[in-house]
């Protein structure tokens, strides 16, 4: 069977070059993270809004039904519909960008890789594994999907591979983030010592689906403010040379980091592939990771005109003034 690091670079080997960068930092990102030593852990009532109540703790199973409110109602022409077509993936096209990420059909929806993969005993620390709901099928081979596209309409059809095991996500809705479990065996070192284990891939559904407004995303799904433990910053430059270097945002005050987030759950969606079609060439962005108390990530890119994006996707939000200043300021 296959390394976790042969089967990031299978399915890598076809997807255009900027979608393969991202993919692998995203893979990388949870070791360069664990070898930084990152400062005081910011308590969770600090991140509350006034008016709101803590859901459950992240390792509780019903944890995902949160008790938070949306601070705001947005009208519905500012709601922005993710179609379900958007991402589900080519069987002729292979180079279409979500290739460079692992994916999992689920009751007719696609679950895509939310960044790195974890390790089986780190999951298990943080009990984030639930209930066991299904075992994938399928290959871990590209032209597997471009020969046998009716495979794509099956449930459990993932490009991790057959016969990895499939789990609800403890403090998260299953209707929006579910897990893989898939084992394998690599060789290390010059003696080739066989070294097997199980690896966790976090994937998330963000299509389909009808966000409201920023809390919709940021707060209902990911739960970011309440469970935010640190933040690194990474330049631009370092992130597009595959360069791991990452930078403690330890200067950001509790009232900023407040601020910001208010400023992302109050915020409107836009599709910038269409408002703003260049705006992933522009100049001056900077990219943010958080690591939660249950020790999954979340990634941030933010764009000098105050764009924020979620894992690179074109729907976007757009947060202006010192909400906003204060943390690019703050990335490297």
């Amino acid at each position: 069977m296959k390394s976790t690091e042969t089967l990031t670079a299978d399915i890598l080997c076809r997807a255009e070059e900027t979608h393969k960068k991202t993919a692998l930092r995203r893979r990388q990102l949870g070791t360069a993270l664990g070898a930084l030593v990152l400062v005081a852990v910011l308590g969770v009532g600090v991140w509350q809004i006034a008016g709101r109540r803590q859901p459950e703790a992240p390792n509780d199973p019903t944890g995902w039904q949160t008790t938070l409110e949306p601070t705001i109602g947005l009208p519905p022409e500012l709601w922005v519909e993710i179609p379900k077509e958007e991402i589900k993936l080519p069987t002729t096209n292979i180079d279409t960008a979500c290739w460079a990420y692992a994916f999992l059909v689920h009751q007719g929806s696609t679950y895509c890789s939310s960044g790195a993969s974890i390790d089986y005993s780190q999951a298990e620390e943080n009990h984030l594994l639930g209930e066991k709901i299904g075992t994938t099928i399928g290959s871990d081979e590209v032209h597997y999907w471009m020969e046998h596209p009716e495979a794509y309409e099956q449930e459990g059809a993932s490009n991790i591979g057959s016969g990895g095991e499939i789990y609800t996500v403890n403090g998260y809705d299953p209707s929006f983030r579910l897990a893989v479990v898939k084992s394998y065996t690599e060789y290390r070192g010059d003696n080739h010592e066989e070294v097997s284990g199980k690896a966790v891939f976090i994937l998330d559904k963000l299509n389909g689906i009808t966000l409201h407004d920023g809390f919709d995303l940021f707060s209902k799904r990911l739960h970011l403010r309440e469970r935010m433990v640190s933040a690194v910053s990474q330049s631009h430059d370092d992130w597009d040379n595959g360069i791991q270097t990452f930078y403690p945002m330890d200067a950001v005050t509790p009232e900023q980091w407040d601020a910001f987030f208010n400023a992302l759950d109050m915020s409107s969606f836009e599709d910038t592939h269409e408002t703003n079609p260049d705006l992933s060439k522009s100049s001056g962005q900077k990219h943010l990771t958080f690591t939660l108390s249950d020790s999954l990530t979340v990634y941030l890119r933010l764009y000098a005109d105050g764009h924020v994006s979620l894992n690179d996707s074109r729907y976007m939000v757009k947060i202006a003034g010192d909400a906003f200043d204060a943390i690019y300021r703050a990335c490297k």
